[in-house]
């Protein structure tokens, strides 16, 4: 939560801050994703396999080829709102949209993330099969082009 009481902080007093965290995790059902077991991040990757299932299906077949799961590279995406992995100028649109329609905009942007280095993935896999989880681990600094690959579910 740090991450996102930081942005917030960055316009805000930290009182106003701390209201709107904790309205954040109310009303977009996020409390899940820091309770003990993390039920909310369990679920969220459940939908985001979904998705790949059904968009990215060579993404998907990868990772049930290598037994890889979400919780491998994901975690923090869901738990910080990819506050960790986006430029600034990105990560406040990301937080508008949020604001704005909730979760979803997570699924989308882990689909953009995924969409962008397809090919990325494929290409390590091919070099080094046994270490293929280090290419979705990977900080990536995104351009605006991020967005026209954020469909809509």
């Amino acid at each position: 939560m740090g991450f996102i009481s930081a942005l917030l902080l960055t316009y805000m007093e930290e009182e106003c801050a701390f209201w709107i965290l904790n309205s954040m995790i109310d009303k977009y059902n996020m409390e899940g994703f820091y309770l003990n077991g993390f039920p909310g991040l369990e679920k969220a990757f459940y939908i985001m396999m979904a998705i790949l299932k059904k968009h990215l299906k060579k993404i998907y077949d990868l990772l049930i080829k290598f037994k890889m799961v979400p919780s491998m590279f994901a975690s923090q995406w869901f738990i910080t709102v990819f506050s960790v992995n986006l430029r600034y100028e990105i990560l406040v649109r990301v937080f508008d949209v949020f604001l704005l329609e909730g979760q979803k905009i997570l699924y989308r942007i882990a689909y953009g993330i995924l969409k962008i280095n397809e090919g990325k993935i494929y290409k390590f896999i091919f070099i080094n099969k046994y270490f293929c989880f280090i290419c979705f681990y990977f900080v990536i600094f995104f351009p605006i082009s991020l967005f026209p690959y954020l469909i809509f579910f």
